[in-house]
C-alpha cells in the first residue's frame, strides 16, 4: 500500500432525534401567554441519556410537557426524527415518545405484566386486541429490566424501585426512539437509584434510545449521564457535559448551595 496516499475515512454521524430551534415555552392565562423560556436550541442524538437540571419552577416540566405536545410552542420549532411535531399526530407521537411521570401510579389492582402491555396501546388496532407480536414484545420489555420474578404481582405489592421498573418496561414496550422521564428516582432510596440510572443508561448505551430525564440528583447524574440540559432560576438554558457546565459556572448560578470541586471531580453541597 502506497503511503502517500490518504485513505479517506467515512465517519457516520450520530441520528439527530430531537432538535429544538429558537424554541419559546410557556402557557397561556385568559387572552395572555405567559413566557416560561424563550430562545432554545437544542439537541438530542441516539444512544445518549440525558438530565435535565433546574431548581423548581424554572420550566423543566413546561419544556416536558411542549416536547410532548401536550403544550404547545409559544414560537420556534421541535423536530422528533426529522418531523416537525405540529405534523404529526397523536398515534404516531406515541410510537416517537414515551413518557414516565412522576405521578405515583395509581394501578394497584393490575398486574405488573398487564400494566406493561398497556406500552402496546398505541399499536393496536380496532378490536383493541394484543397479537402475538405484542406480546413478544412485553416479553423482551419484562426479560430487558429485568422483571420476569414481578410479572405476576400486584401492583400494589410492588415497592416504589419495583414499580418505577415496571412503568419503564410499559415505556420499553412502547418501542419509541426517545423516552422522557419525570424525576424517575424521586421516591427512591439511594440503591433504588443507583439501580434505576444503570437501567437507563443500559437502555441508552445497548438499545440506542434517546433518553431525557429530569432529576435533582447532580451527583449521580455526573457520574452516569451523558450531557445536561440546565435550566436555570433566571430563565436561562445552557446545554453540555456536567463537567462543563460545573467549570464554567452555570451549575453553581442555577443552585448556588452547590459547588464543583475540579480536583475531585464532585459536587459540595453546603449545609
Amino acid at each position: 500500500m502506497d503511503n502517500n496516499k490518504k485513505q479517506e475515512i467515512l465517519v457516520e454521524s450520530p441520528e439527530k432525534n430531537l432538535e429544538l430551534t429558537n424554541l419559546s415555552i410557556g402557557y397561556a392565562t385568559g387572552r395572555k401567554n405567559v413566557t416560561v423560556l424563550s430562545s432554545v436550541n437544542a439537541s438530542l442524538y441516539k444512544g445518549e441519556l440525558v438530565s435535565m437540571l433546574g431548581p423548581n419552577g424554572a420550566g423543566k416540566s413546561t419544556l416536558i410537557k411542549t416536547i410532548t405536545g401536550i403544550l404547545p410552542p409559544l414560537f420556534g420549532d421541535i423536530k422528533i426524527s426529522g418531523r416537525s411535531l405540529n405534523s404529526i399526530s397523536a398515534k404516531d407521537l406515541a410510537a416517537k415518545i414515551s413518557i414516565v411521570l412522576t405521578d405515583r401510579v395509581e394501578a394497584d389492582m393490575l398486574t405488573a405484566e398487564t400494566l406493561v402491555s398497556f406500552g402496546r396501546y398505541s399499536y393496536v388496532g380496532w378490536t383493541g386486541r394484543l397479537n402475538q407480536e405484542d406480546y413478544k414484545v412485553i416479553e423482551e420489555a419484562i426479560e430487558i429490566t429485568g422483571i420476569q420474578k414481578l410479572r405476576k404481582n400486584f401492583v400494589s405489592r410492588l415497592s416504589d424501585g419495583e414499580k418505577q421498573k415496571v412503568m419503564i418496561a410499559r415505556a420499553v414496550a412502547q418501542q419509541t426512539p426517545i423516552m422522557i422521564l419525570d424525576e424517575p428516582t424521586a421516591f427512591l432510596d439511594l440503591p433504588n437509584k443507583i439501580m434505576i440510572m444503570r437501567l437507563l443508561k443500559r437502555l441508552a448505551r445497548d438499545f440506542s434510545k434517546t433518553i431525557l430525564i429530569s432529576t435533582h440528583d447532580l451527583e449521580l447524574a455526573l457520574q452516569t449521564v451523558d450531557k445536561a440540559w440546565l435550566i436555570s432560576a433566571d430563565k436561562r438554558f445552557f446545554e453540555g457535559t456536567l463537567q462543563e457546565l460545573a467549570v464554567n459556572g452555570s451549575i453553581q448560578k442555577a443552585f448556588p448551595q452547590v459547588e464543583f470541586d475540579q480536583n475531585s471531580g464532585k459536587f459540595i453541597f453546603s449545609v
